[in-house]
């Protein structure tokens, strides 16, 4: 695993640039497995999007903590761990009002609706995808 981590390294330096939305990208409490979540982060600045890693075992609140006034979403990988959301997380999340996407094996419809969004599937191209264009939607209805 720090092989790949070490090769995919350097596409992460410039993150905070771009022109597009805010990513906050983490893995909830008790999760470590990112690496799904850097390809993500890699796949979507490519796009121009600016990304906030927050990286494995962040709690809810700390994800809700890293949301800007801006444009974007947060986005958690679930690998493996169960997931328990607590509820000021959860609320605390909702609060921010950027959309909440989930993703990954350990990721359901029911953990996606507890902390108010959506559940991601298929492969990472088409999960940035998917995203993108519902941030692209909720930006072109809002103006």
């Amino acid at each position: 695993m720090q092989a790949i981590r070490g090769r995919l390294a350097p596409f992460t330096l410039s993150w905070s640039g771009g022109q597009g939305p805010t990513a906050v990208l983490a893995c909830p409490p008790g999760e470590r497995h990112d690496l799904a979540l850097l390809v993500f982060g890699i796949l979507a600045h490519r796009r121009g999007w600016r990304i906030r890693y927050l990286g494995g075992d962040t709690p809810f609140t700390e994800m809700a903590r890293a949301v800007d006034d801006g444009e974007g979403c947060v986005v958690v990988s679930v690998t493996a761990a169960p997931v328990e959301p607590d509820p000021a997380g959860a609320r605390a999340l909702a609060a921010t009002g950027w959309p909440v996407y989930l993703g990954g094996p350990g990721s359901d419809e029911q953990l996606a609706a507890a902390l108010g969004g959506q559940h991601l599937g298929g492969d990472l191209r088409d999960t940035v995808a998917r995203v993108a264009a519902d941030l692209a939607r909720s930006r072109h209805v809002s103006r």
